[in-house]
């Protein structure tokens, strides 16, 4: 993320797509109805395992806001 170009961060998270197998997306099932306590509806599953720009967005919007800038994640973490 420190020195990367945004467009680039989107390509790679977009193309993550195409590597969430049936493995997965069967681990992240039964990992939730183990964390939940019951089964969770497709739709529920199908949220989770996405990929959405509006995720990543999101993400780099809640950094931005606590420590205003990834640079800053890194000097904070080596502290």
């Amino acid at each position: 993320m420190v020195g990367v170009p945004y467009a680039m961060i989107m390509q790679d998270y977009l193309s993550s797509m195409g590597n969430i197998g049936s493995e997965i997306v069967e681990a992240t099932r039964l990992l939730m109805r183990d964390r939940v306590g019951q089964e969770i509806s497709s739709g529920a599953l199908n949220a989770i395992i996405s990929v959405e720009p509006d995720y990543i967005d999101a993400s780099f919007t809640a950094v931005e806001r606590q420590y205003g800038s990834f640079e800053n994640i890194v000097h904070a973490a080596s502290d």
